[in-house]
C-alpha cells in the first residue's frame, strides 16, 4: 500500500502541472476572446471546467495516497463520499451501473480522518462493482444523523458474498 501511495502521489504531481497550464491558459484566453465568439467562449469554459474537475480528482487521489496519517479534524461526511465517486468515476461510467445519493443536508461535521473514511467508501465501491453481474447495477448511498449519531448505509443489488467467505469478514 505504501508502494502504491508513492506513485499515486509522483503520477499526481506529473499530471497537476500540465493541469495548471491548461486551466491557466483557458482563463487567460477567456478574458481575452470578444464575447460575442461565444462558441470559442463556451468551448474555453468547458475546457476550464474539465480541467478543474480532473485538477479535483488529483487532489483526491492525492489525499488517498497519503491515508497511512491518522488527520482527524472536522470534516462533511458527504463530501468524503464525493471525492471517493470521483476517484473511481472511470468505473462507474465503464459499466452499466445506477449510483443514487440520498446525503442528508447540514449534517454537522463528523471528526475524523477523511483520507481513511474516503478509503473506506473506495473499497465498499469497488467491492459492490465487483460483485455486480451484467444485468445493470444499483449502488445506493444513504446518510443521515440523528440523535448524535451518524448512519451511512451502502447498499448494491450485486450477487453477495458467498457463505463460505462470510466469516472472513
Amino acid at each position: 500500500i505504501a508502494s502504491l501511495g508513492k506513485l499515486s502521489s509522483s503520477v499526481a504531481h506529473e499530471i497537476n502541472n500540465p493541469l495548471a497550464a491548461i486551466i491557466a491558459n483557458a482563463q487567460l484566453l477567456i478574458r481575452e476572446i470578444p464575447r460575442d465568439n461565444k462558441d470559442a467562449h463556451d468551448s474555453l469554459q468547458m475546457i476550464e471546467i474539465a480541467g478543474t474537475r480532473a485538477s479535483q480528482v488529483v487532489k483526491n487521489l492525492l489525499g488517498f495516497a497519503r491515508k497511512e496519517e491518522y488527520d482527524f479534524a472536522r470534516i462533511d461526511i458527504n463530501e468524503t463520499i464525493h471525492n471517493a465517486l470521483s476517484l473511481v468515476q472511470h468505473e462507474l461510467n465503464s459499466r452499466p451501473l445506477i449510483v443514487t445519493l440520498k446525503l442528508k443536508e447540514n449534517m454537522p461535521p463528523a471528526v475524523a480522518s477523511k483520507d481513511h473514511l474516503q478509503g473506506v467508501w473506495v473499497n465498499l465501491l469497488m467491492n459492490a462493482i465487483d460483485a455486480m453481474d451484467p444485468e445493470p447495477g444499483e449502488i445506493t448511498f444513504v446518510t443521515d444523523y440523528r440523535e448524535k449519531e451518524y448512519m451511512i448505509s451502502i447498499t448494491d443489488n450485486g450477487r453477495g458474498i458467498p457463505a463460505e467467505k462470510l466469516e472472513r469478514i
